[in-house]
């Protein structure tokens, strides 16, 4: 099996600035900043009885973070405490920089989408994981 390897290149940090903006918009859109779960099975019955989800292995231990795709900035990695965060080249549709928010991680040079929070301006936290899916759907195979 053929091994793939990130192509290495220097990341370029988000300045403080962007930052702190970044912040203020993820606190006003994203309702609950806990993006990482602890899974308790004896607890998880009623959950997993009703909700489709999908269960993703962080083998590299790497905390979750938001991708984000605001108005008239370029896109941004922002790890989970929201104190850091990289720029991102992708070509994506335009319409994605209303204010969209995906959750994920990023390991190394490995980028992997996990869930969407914001879809163009709009909270989607409160919907079901199914249709937060269908929007990570829609993305790769319509606008990315």
């Amino acid at each position: 099996m053929a091994q793939r390897k990130p192509i290495s290149q220097q990341v370029k940090r988000v300045p403080p600035a962007l930052l702190d903006a970044a912040k203020r918009v993820l606190e006003r859109s994203v309702p609950n900043s806990a993006i990482r779960h602890s899974l308790y099975i004896e607890k998880s019955e009623p959950f997993l009885s009703t909700e489709k989800m999908v269960l993703i292995a962080n083998e590299g231990r790497t905390d979750p973070g938001y991708i984000c795709f605001f108005p008239q900035q370029p896109i941004m990695f922002i790890n989970s405490r929201v104190d850091q965060g990289v720029f991102l080249r992708l070509r994506v549709d335009t319409s994605l920089f209303q204010g969209t928010v995906f959750i994920g991680t990023l390991d190394g040079g490995n980028l992997v989408f996990e869930d969407c929070y914001v879809w163009r301006g709009k909270s989607v936290a409160d919907q079901s994981f199914s249709k937060r899916f269908s929007l990570l759907n829609t993305f790769f195979h319509s606008l990315c």
